[in-house]
């Protein structure tokens, strides 16, 4: 059983969010297409082939959950970047990986399995990401209370 989610305000902000005290981890990755596909060729190569294979190899990585988050292009993202003084360069969409704990990932990297699993993943993402500008990155979230409810 999991601790118990509490409330907690953030000193410095003032922001109220919820500590659920958990250890869980995740991989936040942004995919970037090979630009010598077509964007439904990467979808299917991503979200079809690849996320299959995720499924196959997340017991012995240790993963408890997987999220593909695929761009759904709007017209507003130009003026989000334009008034932050950037430029929309967006990606294909994002894969959020989940550990129990950086412990449970940590142990999935040195386990033979595990860097076995591994090593097929990333050459299989070569098929379809341009690993020139994708990277993935470790993070713990934390999820703030807005203040309402819709119950």
């Amino acid at each position: 059983m999991g601790a118990v989610p509490t409330m907690a305000v953030d000193k410095g902000t003032g922001v109220c969010f919820v500590d659920d005290m958990s250890t869980r981890i995740k991989i936040t990755y942004a995919i970037y297409a090979r630009p010598d596909l077509e964007a439904e060729e990467v979808r299917r190569l991503w979200m079809d082939e690849h996320g299959n294979m995720l499924r196959r190899h997340a017991r012995t990585l240790g993963i408890v959950r997987y999220v593909q988050t695929l761009h759904t292009p709007h017209p507003s993202e130009q003026g989000m970047a334009e008034v932050r003084g950037a430029t929309a360069e967006l990606p294909f969409g994002t894969a959020e990986l989940y550990w129990e704990s950086l412990e449970t990932y940590e142990a999935s990297v040195a386990s033979r399995e595990g860097r076995q699993a591994y090593r097929e993943l990333l050459e299989d993402e070569r098929r379809f990401a341009s690993h020139v500008v994708s990277s993935p990155w470790l993070g713990k979230e934390r999820e703030v209370d807005l203040g309402w409810s819709e119950e």
